[in-house]
């Protein structure tokens, strides 16, 4: 069974999919909810793009319920907006740029988390300004 718990303060609203699994009718005869600390198993790596392309970070995650998920660049709540989308799995998360710029570059942040903890993955984006020639010094690393 799939619920929604949903939030709601005076500082905003909150929404996060969560399971009902129950358990065996030999263990009992009531649901109950399954709790998992929240991981990401396996987080983006660092990204290298030229200007104007697309540039899509994943990142695997987990947790049960996850209460919170989201990307940060510099420190700072990515917001989406007609070029940076924003879309949460059960399983994973991905973070896509469309026509990449220059100020796009930085370091980038996945999170998730629920009451019985957080996990964070970083990585670092850079995007080349002009074309392929600026991509020369990352190929012949």
């Amino acid at each position: 069974m799939h619920l929604v718990l949903r939030v709601k303060t005076l500082a905003g609203e909150v929404m996060s999919p969560f399971h009902l699994i129950p358990r065996s009718l030999t263990e009992s005869h009531s649901p109950s909810l399954s709790v998992v600390p929240p991981k990401i198993q396996k987080g983006f790596g660092n990204t290298k793009a030229l200007k104007g392309t697309t540039i899509t970070l994943t990142a695997q995650i987990m947790g049960e319920p996850v209460t919170n998920n989201g990307w940060c660049k510099d420190g700072e709540d990515i917001e989406e907006d007609d070029r940076v989308f924003v879309e949460i799995g059960t399983a994973t998360t991905t973070l896509t740029i469309l026509r990449a710029t220059p100020q796009d570059s930085g370091k980038y942040e996945v999170y998730v988390e629920n009451s019985l903890g957080m996990d964070q993955s970083f990585a670092h984006v850079d995007v080349a300004s002009k074309g392929p020639s600026d991509l020369s010094p990352w190929l012949q690393a």
